[in-house]
């Protein structure tokens, strides 16, 4: 007995005997050390007298009728009702005989599995939970192997069942990945990459994307967990990646025709010039600048339409405004804020601008700038001529009508 003490306790389990009523008659002491339940509480106790309400009656049914059949059994699992609450047992038996061929019972083993029960239980627990889930979910062991994975993960390496099993190394299932075209960014320098994914499988710096065989983009993190697992999660970012290149396709568009509109902006003979809704300045061309050289270090993208005027006015730029600057630019500002007329502007070098501005839909302001200095000395020119042909046709008309008879 103590030989079968030694070895049962080697083994983690126990011994039993039962009569051909199915009752134990014997356990051996290192039940006791397992479980906590003395052997002597089982005696006189069947199978059936301890174990739980909740085993699956099918399964009890078929373990009845085996040793009704007196037929040994092997690792029969069930959850046993004692005085340390509910164990989950694994027990293996073969029928006794007496020499004249009388059944008188079974003998065994059994051991307590319980920790491997509820741990079976939480993992399909887990896997049906992660199996529900969109996301490709792995985890690989410390020794590069695969443990477990989820259904989305299967189903997005087709043809992989064979090395999508826990055991499968990792290089091996990228290989074989490669191999079958499941990667397309791996052809060509199929070595290369796969080495590369292997370094970033062991020591992982962040997510990185992967181009899979259907097509599709995934955005792929790699963490170490306790223990040195490593856990694997991707997550479909391809309509991400669509938007992405959709919205570089319209800013690239936008730039290009932004350029084109400044193109052809500086391509005016004229001056021209957009102030946003705040009246803060948006684009002009160069010809617009070199209207107005003296203010024309502040003519910049948004600065005011007041602050750039009071500027030029303040150095001379503006004759009109000369001894009356905040009179000028309150002028200036009524006729700015209309923009519905048109407006005629001498320059301190001479030079006279005709200003037309428009309001925008959008409560901006367009603005031209026209040089008619030649029409304004034309003008100039020409009114002392009409004023001489004024005088001389009265002369003219006076002197006939005095000469008249």
């Amino acid at each position: 007995m103590e030989r079968l003490e030694h070895f049962a306790s080697l083994i983690g389990g126990w011994f039993w005997e039962t009569d051909a009523e199915h009752r134990f008659t014997y356990m051996s002491d290192s039940v006791e050390s397992i479980t906590g339940v003395a052997a002597d509480w089982h005696y006189g106790r069947s199978r059936v007298d301890i174990k739980s309400d909740g085993v699956d009656p099918e399964t009890w049914t078929k373990h009845l009728d085996t040793l009704a059949a007196r037929q040994p059994f092997t690792d029969f699992v069930f959850e046993r009702s004692g005085p340390d609450g509910q164990r989950w047992l694994s027990t293996s038996g073969e029928p006794v005989f007496s020499t004249d061929g009388v059944f008188t019972g079974y003998r065994g083993i059994a051991r307590d599995v319980t920790s491997s029960v509820v741990l079976e239980q939480r993992s399909e627990w887990f896997s049906s939970i992660v199996d529900e889930l969109n996301e490709i979910i792995s985890l690989w062991g410390p020794d590069g192997r695969l443990i477990v994975c989820n259904q989305a993960f299967k189903t997005l390496n087709k043809g992989l069942e064979h090395v999508s099993t826990p055991g499968t190394p990792y290089e091996t299932f990228l290989r074989e990945g490669v191999a079958k075209g499941l990667f397309p960014d791996a052809a060509g320098d199929e070595n290369q990459w796969v080495s590369k994914y292997i370094e970033q499988h062991r020591a992982p710096k962040g997510p990185v994307e992967v181009a899979v065989w259907d097509g599709r983009v995934l955005l792929v993190d790699t963490q170490r967990l306790a223990g040195g697992v490593m856990a694997r999660v991707g997550i479909d970012i391809t309509d991400v990646k669509r938007t992405e290149i959709e919205l570089r396709k319209a800013k690239d568009a936008a730039d290009a025709a932004q350029a084109q509109l400044y193109d052809a902006i500086e391509m005016i003979d004229e001056g021209f010039v957009y102030f946003d809704p705040d009246d803060k300045l948006k684009l002009c061309n160069d010809r617009y600048k070199e209207y107005y050289p003296k203010s024309a270090d502040v003519i910049v993208p948004g600065a005011r339409f007041e602050d750039i005027i009071r500027i030029g006015a303040e150095r001379g730029e503006y004759p009109a405004a000369v001894g009356r600057i905040d009179e000028w630019i309150a002028e200036r500002m009524i006729a700015h804020r209309a923009a519905n007329s048109v407006i005629e502007q001498q320059l301190d070098d001479g030079r006279w601008l005709k200003i037309a501005e428009r309001r925008t839909s959008e409560g901006g302001i367009v603005g031209f700038r026209v040089d008619i200095t030649e029409l304004k000395t034309a003008q100039q020119n020409a009114e002392p001529a009409r004023w001489n042909w004024k005088t001389r046709h009265f002369t003219w008309t006076m002197s006939s009508t005095t000469y008249r008879p």
